[in-house]
C-alpha cells in the first residue's frame, strides 16, 4: 500500500503562517479603520473610501504581480512586497489627516496584493498532488481563520488601545509575515528563470489577455458574488453595532464563523479528492 504524502511539513507551516499573518493584517484594520476615520470627523462615505483604498491598491498589484512572479521569482517578489507591506503598516502612526491615511492605505494595499498573490502561488505549488484537495483545505484555513479571527481580535485591540494599538498589532503581524516567508524554502517548486524566459519568448499574450484568463472568469465571478456581502458587512459592522449598543454580541459572530470554517474546510477538501471539484463547488451557493 502506497504511503500518503505528508501535508504538514516544516515548509507548509512557514508558508501557512506567512499567509495567515498577511491576511490577519487586512482584517484587523479593515474592521476598525472606518471607526478610526470617523474620529477625525469624516463621514461614513469617506470612511468607506479609506477602507476600500487598501483593496483598490491590492487589486492593482495583483493584476501586475503575475508577470513579476515569472520574471523575478516567486520568493523574491513575495519578500519585496512583504517589506513594503510592513513599512506601510508602520506609517499609520504618521497619518495626521484623512488624505495621508488614504495614501498609506493605497500603498499598504499594493504591498498586500502582490505579496498575498505570491504566497498563494508558492503555497499551492508546495501541496502534495495525491492529497491536493485535502491539503488545499488545510492551507486555505490560513486565510479563513484570518477572516474570522481578525475582526474579533481587531475589535478587542481597538476597544482597549485605540488606533495606536491596531496599528502596532498590524506592524507586528506584518513583520511576522516577512520572517516566516524568509524561512520558507521554495527552490524545489519554483520554476527556473531560463525555462520561463524561453516560454515567454514563444508565447506573448497581448492586450487584455495578458492580464485575464477567459476560462477563469466564471469562477472569479462566483467568488466575487460570494464574497461581496461579507466584505460590505465587515467594513461597517462596528459602526452599526455601536449605534445599536450590540458590540459584544456582534463579536461572537466571528468566533462562530471561525469554528465552522475549521470544521468544514478539511471535510470539503477530502470530498473534493474523492468525488471531484463539482461535488463541493455546487454546494457553495
Amino acid at each position: 500500500m502506497k504511503e500518503k504524502e505528508t501535508i504538514f511539513t516544516k515548509n507548509f507551516i512557514y508558508i501557512f503562517m506567512a499567509q495567515f499573518f498577511c491576511a490577519l493584517v487586512m482584517y484587523i484594520l479593515i474592521t476598525t479603520i472606518g471607526e478610526y476615520v470617523t474620529a477625525f470627523g469624516a463621514s461614513a462615505m469617506i470612511a468607506g473610501l479609506v477602507s476600500g483604498m487598501y483593496v483598490f491598491g491590492g487589486l492593482i498589484s495583483r493584476l501586475c504581480s503575475g508577470s513579476l512572479l515569472n520574471r523575478f521569482g516567486w520568493k523574491r517578489i513575495a519578500m519585496i512586497f512583504l517589506i513594503i507591506h510592513f513599512a506601510a503598516s508602520c506609517c499609520y502612526f504618521l497619518a495626521e489627516n484623512v488624505v495621508l491615511l488614504i495614501v498609506i492605505r493605497f500603498i499598504h494595499g499594493l504591498g498586500f496584493g502582490a505579496a498575498a498573490n505570491a504566497i498563494m502561488v508558492i503555497g499551492m505549488a508546495s501541496l502534495p498532488i495525491s492529497r491536493y484537495g485535502e491539503a488545499t483545505g488545510y492551507f486555505m484555513l490560513s486565510t479563513s481563520l484570518a477572516i474570522a479571527v481578525g475582526p474579533f481580535v481587531g475589535g478587542l485591540i481597538y476597544d482597549g488601545f485605540g488606533g495606536s494599538g491596531s496599528f502596532l498589532s498590524a506592524s507586528i503581524c506584518s513583520l511576522l509575515c516577512v520572517i516566516f516567508m524568509g524561512l520558507a524554502d521554495v527552490k524545489a517548486i519554483e520554476p527556473g528563470r531560463a525555462a520561463d524566459k524561453s516560454l515567454k519568448e514563444d508565447v506573448k499574450p497581448k492586450g487584455i489577455y495578458s492580464l485575464l484568463e477567459p476560462k477563469a472568469i466564471p469562477v472569479s465571478l462566483c467568488i466575487l458574488f460570494m464574497s461581496f456581502g461579507y466584505a460590505a458587512m465587515i467594513s461597517f459592522y462596528r459602526l452599526y453595532a455601536a449605534s445599536e449598543n450590540m458590540t459584544k454580541e456582534f463579536s461572537v459572530f466571528f468566533l462562530i464563523y471561525a469554528a465552522v470554517l475549521i470544521i468544514s474546510r478539511p471535510i470539503a477538501g477530502k470530498l473534493q479528492d474523492s468525488f471531484g471539484d463539482d461535488a463541493v463547488c455546487y454546494l457553495a451557493p
